[in-house]
């Protein structure tokens, strides 16, 4: 049977980069729990309630295919804050 050695700076640098994959799981998974909640406290609105908030339902839709990097509520209200003026 082979063995595996790993010196002490290998074993940190492992340490490393599984700590990092399980945290970025972890923030993905939050991401997607917000995303899941946004969209079902706001899919009850309708046309005229998500226009009063600076929404369309385009906006709700495109939650689902934006990347899991990007915080989906921060972007929302992005959109809400540059529709300004009767729209």
């Amino acid at each position: 049977m082979s063995q595996i050695h790993i010196d002490q700076s290998q074993g940190l640098n492992l340490r490393a980069i599984v700590t990092g994959f399980f945290e970025g799981g972890v923030a993905r998974a939050q991401e997607m729990n917000t995303r899941r909640k946004i969209k079902k406290s706001l899919g009850r609105l309708s046309e005229n309630e998500l226009r009063d908030i600076g929404l369309i339902a385009s906006d709700l839709d495109s939650l689902s295919s934006a990347p899991l990097s990007t915080d989906a509520a921060a972007e929302l209200r992005i959109k809400c804050l540059s529709r300004t003026g009767n729209w």
